[in-house]
Parts: C-alpha cells; structure tokens; sequence
C-alpha cells in the first residue's frame, strides 16, 4: 500500500521529529518500497523535490531520509504504482509553480479519458506534464480549475475557500469526462490527498482514510480542537509556533493523538495555522 504524509508548521522546523509522531509508519519494508519515494518541501522561498524511484526494493526510514531537512510545508510519498511505469517522472509529488501535491488511491479511466482530460488543459498547463499516472493528471486538472477561477496556479496567495472549491470541482469534472469519453465512470473514485504552495495547505479525502493532529510547540504537545464526526465543519486555531500533521492509512497510528477526517471532507490550514474543515463541495 502506498503512503502518504503531510505537514504544516508556523515557522521552518526539523521535519523528521514531526514525521516520527506518524510511528512504525515511517519504517517501509523492502517489500512495501514497491516504487520509490519522494519528497516536496519548501525552502527558500522556493518547492523542492527529491524524487527517489530507484531506490525501489530497499528498506527506508522516512524519518532519517527527511533528517536534514527544516521547512514551513512537507509532502512525502511512497509509490506502489498501479498507473504509469517505473521512472522519475511518475514519482510523487508533484510540482507546478509554488504547488506541490500527492495522493494515494486509483482514479478510474484509461486512455480515453486521459486523452479528453488533456484536451480540456490549457496549453500553459497541460505542457508540463511529464509523466504517464493519473494522479498527475489529476493535478493538472485542479490547475486547470484554479485558472477557470482567474488564479495563475503560480501566485502563492491564493483564497482558502476557492481553492477547496476547485478541488471538488476536478473530482466532478472527473467524473463527467468519464462518461463522455465512456471510460470506467461507474467505477468509485476512491482517493485521498494533499496539496501545498507554502502558504496554505490542503488534505481531502474521498473513500480513503486520513488522519490528523494538530501540535503546539513541541512534537509531542498535541492540541484538542475538538473535531468530531458530528461537527460537519467549522474552524479552530492551533496557536504559533505549532504544526498540522496529517497522514493516511486504514487504521489510526498508535498514541491517541491522531484523528479521522471526515470522508468527503476537506481540512484546509492558512499561513496562521488555522485550520477550517467541512464537506467537499462536489
């Protein structure tokens, strides 16, 4: 199973004592390094990738591979591909401009629908994909959205609520080429992921497990806003310096401290660290 990871601080900070809240998660088998890692971050004002596909079939320890790095927002994915070959330009993340983004889960389609997605791209956008995967398809296509929208995908200040709102949009519109281009459009899009540019950050999940918790100050010192599966949204503050760390996985990682994000919801996080969630609109 693949894996995902995600964090969000107040103010630059080591990464691996945050990803080590995450547990024997952060420990991958041989076995489960099907197809590589990798890693996007912030530094410098600048999204850096390390993408590291060749170093499939070895046992990794995320948090000694992220050890020398200090950032503001980090994205970290282990691949086990089910689209698009072996090579770098299929590792997660991915980047376009100041955005970085991951996710776990198979969109459904084929090549049809592929093809009709990149036909609706504007040529601005649709020229930097690389790669062969539907995950970056899917990228692009929330890029595409954000510029329906008048937002250059490259500007670093965007507004929360309509970034939230282009990413159901590019699950319904999804959706809807699918049934043009007549692919598999009965099949569930089951996903979950993670979106960054630096300044905000994004997690939604649909028909995939996320978990998150909110930290204050030191790695271990969690905070309780309070967010239930009865509360279908709302907002809460984590307090500076803090971070959000949000990972997947079917279960819960061990200590307590982390909890279920609603399905079909979107948890989204401003440069102050607070953090709004509630149903994605689709």
């Amino acid at each position: 199973m693949s894996r995902l990871f995600g964090l969000f601080t107040h103010a630059s900070m080591p990464v691996s004592p945050l990803l080590r809240l995450a547990g024997d998660r952060v420990s991958v088998s041989a076995i489960e390094n099907r197809d590589g890692y990798g890693l996007g971050y912030a530094q410098g004002g600048e999204m850096l990738l390390q993408r590291r596909p060749q170093l499939r079939g070895q046992a990794i320890d995320l948090a000694k591979v992220a050890a020398d790095i200090r950032s503001t927002a980090f994205l970290c994915h282990v691949r086990q591909a089910e689209v698009g070959g072996q090579k770098f330009e299929n590792t997660q993340p991915f980047r376009f401009g100041s955005w970085i983004f991951a996710q776990t889960g198979t969109l459904p389609g084929g090549t049809a629908l592929y093809d009709s997605i990149r036909e609706q791209l504007p040529d601005s956008i649709a020229r930097s994909i690389a790669g062969e995967t539907d995950a970056e398809l899917f990228f692009h296509l929330f890029l595409s959205r954000l510029h329906d929208e008048g937002v250059s995908p490259r500007h670093w200040a965007v507004d929360l609520p309509l970034v939230a709102r282009a990413l159901g949009h590019t699950v319904t519109a999804w959706r809807a080429l699918g049934r043009v281009s007549q692919a598999r459009s009965d099949a569930p899009i089951e996903l979950a992921l993670l979106l960054t540019n630096g300044q905000s950050f994004f997690a939604f999940t649909h028909g995939r497990p996320l978990w998150w918790a909110a930290v204050r100050s030191t790695p271990r010192d969690f905070v309780d806003l309070e967010l239930s599966l009865e509360s279908p949204s709302g907002e809460a503050v984590v307090g500076v310096p803090g971070a959000v760390v949000v990972i997947d996985g079917d279960e819960a990682p061990a200590g307590g401290f982390f909890r279920p994000l609603p399905p079909h919801t979107m948890l989204c996080v401003d440069r102050d660290l607070r953090v709004t969630w509630g149903p994605a609109a689709l």
